[in-house]
């Protein structure tokens, strides 16, 4: 898995006093106190995620499935989100 940041379009937004980067390919993001470290806190976290993606040898990847991301057909899938009520 070749997770260069080149291949993915980064939203960056500013929220109070941090920046969010946040990828949708990947569902994930990262903030920092500028819009730089926001982007090289992003990439610090797809090289983690590139390092323990699952090799050609078909290892698995423990860190995405501790996250809730799912295996299918050899393509990975982010956790499904469920929307919550809030109750009074």
């Amino acid at each position: 898995m070749d997770l260069s940041l080149s291949k993915f379009r980064l939203q960056v937004i500013k929220q109070g006093r941090l920046f969010i980067a946040y990828s949708h390919k990947l569902d994930m993001a990262t903030t920092g106190k500028s819009e730089d470290q926001a982007i090289e806190n992003f990439a610090d976290l797809a090289k983690i995620v590139e390092k323990d993606a699952p090799g050609s040898d078909g290892s698995s990847n423990r860190s995405l499935t501790d996250l809730g991301w799912t295996n299918r057909a050899k393509r990975w899938f982010p956790p499904l989100r469920s929307n919550v009520a809030k109750i009074d």
